[in-house]
């Protein structure tokens, strides 16, 4: 049984309540070497090229950092080979008899044992360190795989961000959490609701928050739970080959009215087998009792031969004679039509799908497009606090971007004067100010000690950072993070604030809580003198870089804007070279990332000084549209409908002494920024 939960401790201690004690446990769970470790290994084993190991190595960090924020439910759908360059693939495929060695054991996460006897007794128990709370943990010596052989009966508790989320973003709002039929009920013909999916504001909605599954449920546009249920089913890997056919909306079946009549539903009138229930009628259709027909899916999922094929030639025999029986065909297309059927329950057996599953599933995420359609302010808080907490800077930008583009919500930031300790919507101002605790090297202490902070008046940044050294526990690296995070812009632009904090630590006057009274004096008066000098001067501010990569590392987002500088001007934030390279650009005018491509002659100049790298100032001088081509799944390219942009010609700044200089693909001709 699988539950998704936003507070799974309170379900482990209601079957403890329920079975008494004795007869639930965690599960033992025996850890395995992944994708890249075994690669790794395989690698070795093989002397393979290091130059190459490190770059299959890179490529498959970033599936397991998709993999890592992934919703367990969702994990099924990232595949490894879209993350690695095709000319790769048979490497990775290799080292696959190196993945699933056992390297150690812990704790299951979510699964427990259910058993009436004695545990203790009959299976027997083990203590174990369990890796996320580093407590011992009293787990039952039988894993997953295990108890599914022998038919015990196992809960998997699943912790689910949607699950708390809603939650908490009903509780906030201060209405009961509707049921079922209620939801079902205020869903219906709610364009509003459904809009979220046709215009892909996914973030932080159940099983379509993926890039790939967004740009689906884009196109496919589901209007009503049956279509949204349907689509969570066919969205997995092993529809694949049908897919495209079921989201083009054309009509669909096999020509055989019978089977076609069992499978077909009045909102769902194509003839797909999505779930398991569909292949088990069908089974039943053709003469197997219904209780075997849930083994007999397992059976041909594992792909066992000698349990299969006695099967395959008793369901040929019972569907054609089936057939026959109430269509007016002959004996030889009804076994044509009966090898047919027997094809589409082999293709789809490894599924695993049952519709009571996808529909659960369809519900947790029509509940986020309800809420966030409708309570747009409160979801994107409760969902920013939420994923601040987990320290998922990643998630936490993605809606913050989204919250601001799809709905208006002004991200109210962090700024020294205001209440920066949590997450907190304004829905008159349609503003949500940000958390401090969120940003990296910070904590909800250092929160509560700026605020606290905030509440006196400083005449100068001098005696802030006097106030701050002397009564908080703010170091050195944090000032220097908000300082050019614009944090204390109240004061100053941030390249001055830097120039001043310099002083204060490093400088001829420098400050320290140890020195004597007197001599604390004559620093003070003297730090005060050099701020006042410096503030005369014609200090630059920080580069639109510096600044955007600042917030992106330490924030997981950037919201910067430079309204005087031309639109042209962009920050490289990341860099793909998968296939032709592909920029992830900030426009630093306008606050938004877009993503361009470049030929791989252009990307690799023999000038090193041009050579584009994240974190580089460009400006962006020629480009033109092309058509996109996708990999055919056989080496070779074709073309879509959609149109992609690629640079052709660029400027590249180069901060040298503090003075900005430029080189150009092209030629040498000279520009300048204006902020």
């Amino acid at each position: 049984m699988d539950l998704n939960l936003g507070n799974p401790e309170v379900f482990i201690a209601a079957q403890d309540k329920v079975l008494g004690e004795g007869h639930a446990f965690p599960m033992i769970a025996y850890g395995t070497f992944k994708i890249k470790s075994g690669f790794k290994m395989y690698a070795k084993s093989q002397n393979l090229p290091f130059e190459i190991a490190n770059e299959i190595s890179k490529q498959l960090d970033k599936y397991e950092g998709e993999l890592k924020y992934a919703e367990d439910d969702e994990k099924d759908l990232i595949d490894v080979y879209d993350f690695v360059e095709e000319k790769y693939h048979p490497l990775i495929k290799e080292s696959e008899k190196y993945t699933g060695i056992i390297s150690d054991k812990k704790p299951h996460p979510c699964a427990h044992l259910l058993y009436q006897g004695n545990i203790r007794e009959e299976i027997g128990l083990i203590r174990i360190k369990s890796e996320s709370t580093k407590k011992e943990v009293i787990a039952v010596l039988i894993d997953g795989e295990i108890a599914e052989r022998n038919k015990f009966l196992k809960n998997d508790l699943l912790k689910v961000d949607v699950v708390k989320t809603t939650h908490d973003t009903y509780k906030r709002i201060g209405i009961p959490i509707h049921t079922e039929t209620e939801l079902l009920n205020v869903i219906r013909d709610n364009n509003k609701v459904w809009d979220i999916y046709a215009n892909g504001l996914t973030v932080g909605v159940n099983q379509v928050e993926k890039y790939s599954t967004t740009q689906k449920v884009k196109k496919y546009h589901p209007v009503n739970i049956s279509e949204l249920t349907a689509f969570i089913a066919a969205i997995r890997p092993s529809f694949k080959s049908m897919y495209h056919t079921f989201e083009s909306r054309k009509p669909f079946s096999y020509g055989i009215s019978s089977f076609d009549d069992l499978i077909q539903t009045e909102e769902m009138k194509n003839s797909f087998v999505l779930y398991q229930e569909q292949t088990m009628a069908t089974l039943a259709y053709a003469g197997f009792p219904s209780d075997e027909t849930y083994g007999i899916i397992k059976a041909i999922s594992k792909k066992k031969p000698a349990v299969v094929r006695p099967l395959k030639d008793r369901f040929i025999k019972g569907f054609s004679d089936k057939i026959m029986e109430r269509e007016s065909v002959t004996i030889e297309e009804a076994l044509e039509m009966s090898s047919k059927v027997w094809k589409i329950i082999e293709d789809s057996s490894g599924y695993g799908f049952n519709a009571s599953h996808a529909y659960s599933y369809a519900l947790d995420s029509v509940y986020c497009a309800y809420l966030k359609s409708h309570y747009p302010v409160y979801f994107y808080e409760s969902s920013l606090r939420h994923f601040a907490e987990k320290k998922n800077k990643e998630k936490v930008g993605l809606l913050k971007d989204e919250m601001q583009k799809g709905f208006g919500i002004i991200d109210g930031g962090v700024k020294f004067g205001t209440d920066n300790r949590s997450f907190v919507a304004d829905e008159k101002k349609n503003t949500i100010y940000a958390d401090l605790s969120g940003i990296k090297f910070m904590s909800t202490k250092i929160a509560n000690e700026l605020f606290e902070s905030s509440e006196n008046t400083y005449d100068t940044f001098i005696e802030l950072l006097i106030h701050l050294t002397k009564n908080t526990s703010v170091n050195t690296r944090q000032i220097k993070i908000l300082i050019k995070l614009n944090y204390f812009d109240m004061f100053g632009h941030s390249g001055l604030l830097l120039k001043i904090y310099d002083e204060f630590i490093n400088g001829e006057f420098k400050y320290k809580t140890t020195y004597v009274e007197k001599t604390l004096a004559i620093r003070i008066e003297k730090l005060l003198e050099i701020e006042l000098k410096l503030r005369k001067n014609d200090i630059p501010e920080l580069l639109p870089h510096d600044v955007v990569m600042t917030q992106i590392e330490h924030m997981g987002y950037a919201d910067v804007k430079y309204p005087k500088i031309e639109s042209s001007w962009c920050v490289v934030t990341d860099i793909d070279i998968k296939y032709s390279p592909k920029l992830s650009l900030y426009n630093v005018q306008k606050g938004n990332t877009y993503i361009f491509k470049m030929d791989k002659k252009t990307f690799n100049c023999k000038d090193k000084k041009l050579k584009i790298e994240k974190g580089n100032l460009i400006e962006i001088t020629e480009h033109k549209k092309k058509l996109k081509s996708v990999p055919d799944g056989n080496g070779q390219f074709i073309e879509t409908d959609q149109m992609e942009v690629w640079i052709t010609g660029y400027t590249k700044y180069i901060d040298s002494n503090k003075n900005i200089k430029e080189e150009e693909t092209n030629n040498n001709d000279s520009k300048s920024i204006t902020q």
